[in-house]
């Protein structure tokens, strides 16, 4: 207790406590609520029926194979869980944020951000590796598991570099580490870990919250 004295304020440390608490009173309801919905709202009812609606859909305008009902089930699915989250999101931000001084957001900013996230990596993104997958089921039979994992792994790799060069800076501004002494020792502990260091950004992530 001493210890901490030294470099947090008896206010601070109430702030910091009263934070924690709502938190994880957020973080225990939230996370009650999702088992709740995956194991019996969206596996039993939810996602059977937009399977079916999917190839009603397809049917329809005569787009009748599994990539084209894969890719309207992403979509189907992605706008439904969207939709039913946006209560939980926007009390975790404008409420419960909002009330401990963190957030930084108008609701504009944030349905636009929502906006970006559903049609860049939400609905595309998703719908092109469940064909891939899909096609790995059909093209090699009762050994897909072994395949679909070995994309799958693939896919992660190629994501690390993906995601920081074209997925991320649509979302936050990312500018080179400016030379100086934090720049000398990154690299210093990278080379000493053999990590292949190649490039060091800074994000600002100040339009969102002014956590530290």
């Amino acid at each position: 207790n001493s210890m901490l004295k030294s470099h947090f304020t008896e206010e601070s440390f109430k702030k910091s406590k009263s934070y924690a608490n709502d938190k994880m009173s957020y973080g225990f309801v939230h996370e009650f609520y999702e088992n709740v919905r995956t194991t019996i709202f969206t596996v039993l009812f939810v996602s059977p029926w937009f399977w079916g609606k999917a190839k009603e859909i397809c049917t329809q305008y005569g787009f009748e194979n599994e990539y084209y009902e894969t890719c309207v089930v992403i979509f189907l699915t992605t706008i439904f869980e969207s939709v039913i989250g946006l209560p939980w999101g926007y009390y975790s931000n404008f409420v419960l944020e909002q009330k401990h001084g963190f957030n930084n957001m108008t609701v504009k900013f944030w349905l636009t951000d929502k906006l970006k996230k559903l049609f860049t990596i939400g609905i595309p993104l998703n719908s092109a590796i469940m064909c891939m997958i899909v096609w790995v089921v059909k093209f090699f039979g009762d050994n897909f598991y072994l395949y679909a994992w070995a994309l799958v792994s693939v896919l992660m790799f190629v994501m690390m570099y993906i995601y920081p060069e074209f997925i991320a800076p649509l979302f936050d501004k990312y500018s080179p580490l400016k030379e100086g002494v934090l720049k000398e020792k990154i690299e210093k502990l990278a080379g000493s870990l053999e990590f292949p260091l190649k490039k060091l950004y800074v994000v600002d992530g100040s339009k969102r919250s002014s956590h530290r």
